[in-house]
């Protein structure tokens, strides 16, 4: 029985060391890229063309339209550039 006990007290073990050493690095990652990223699309928002914005507010375009067929797009190339790194 003490074997027994052993055995399963090894695989819990093995078991809470993957995940206490997993979160971790998950919160490590996010918090390190998460600066970068965030003055990146900063700065892409800030080189959307307003002109286009007005254009698809004239053509009637709701607050989420414009956002999605106007300034994600213009950002694609930087959300895919984010997303590798």
């Amino acid at each position: 029985q003490i074997r027994n006990l052993s055995h399963e007290l090894k695989v819990t073990t093995v078991y809470v060391t993957h995940w206490t050493i997993e979160i971790p690095m998950l919160f490590y990652r996010v918090w390190h890229i998460a600066p970068f990223a965030f003055l990146v699309f900063c700065a892409g928002l800030q080189t959307v063309n307003r002109d286009t914005i007005e254009a698809a507010l004239v053509d009637g375009a709701s607050r989420f339209e414009r956002l999605r067929y106007v300034v994600i797009p213009h950002l694609a190339p930087l959300i895919v550039f984010v997303a590798l790194i």
